[in-house]
């Protein structure tokens, strides 16, 4: 049996860039879109700079409010290069669960599709957080969600008080190779990488919660 590998999820996928950059890693044949390896670690690198642009920090907390789309992934290992713990939010979570998650992971960020199925995701956070349709994408202050401070849309439709995650990536050019290499090192292969919440123990129907 080989012993486990004492590395981050993010210096996995450096290494891997490293060692096989071209080859194929991400592939959604619907879209036409096909990213290898070093795609997947220098948007990572991007976004992570992005992140730090924002005022994250290690220790911070994500959540990822979306189906399976190609910068999932990509979001995910942003967060785990820098430290900032991942919170993935179940696609089909509506106004109560989403905003029990919100509150009980504190969640500092969150990152978002238009919309899945029939639901409108831009509109139900607009119902739940009623600050963001007269803020800016950098000055967001929930009184329900206090720990939640950006709003990013994983899509390109502009909404009032969020970001477009091309935005985000613009924000990260400030911060240079060797800010992100200084917030890399700081994290450990034994920190905390993701929070799940799942429809058991954790889900909300237990709690009775009200209706939103």
């Amino acid at each position: 049996m080989k012993e486990l590998l004492e590395i981050t999820l993010g210096t996995a996928l450096r290494e891997q860039a490293a060692k096989r950059g071209g080859s194929e890693f991400l592939v959604f044949p619907n879209q036409n879109i096909r990213y290898t390896f070093s795609d997947v670690d220098k948007k990572a690198d991007a976004i992570a700079k992005g992140l730090l642009a924002a005022g994250f920090k290690k220790g911070d907390h994500i959540g990822i409010w979306a189906y399976n789309v190609p910068d999932w992934a990509v979001v995910f290992y942003a967060a785990a290069r820098v430290g900032i713990v991942a919170v993935p939010i179940n696609a089909n979570c509506k106004h109560k669960e989403l905003a029990f998650i919100l509150g009980q992971a504190d969640i500092n960020g969150l990152f978002i599709v238009d919309r899945y199925r029939y639901a409108d995701y831009a509109e139900i956070l607009y119902q739940l957080i009623p600050e963001l349709k007269t803020s800016s994408p950098d000055s967001l202050t929930s009184e329900a969600f206090p720990c939640l401070r950006m709003v990013v849309n994983l899509d390109t439709t502009p909404h009032q008080g969020m970001y477009v995650l091309d935005d985000l990536i613009k924000l990260g050019k400030q911060i240079d190779a060797a800010a992100l290499a200084k917030a890399e090192a700081q994290v450990n292969n034994t920190d905390l990488l993701c929070i799940v919440y799942t429809s058991g123990t954790t889900g909300t129907a237990i709690l009775n919660l009200p209706d939103l």
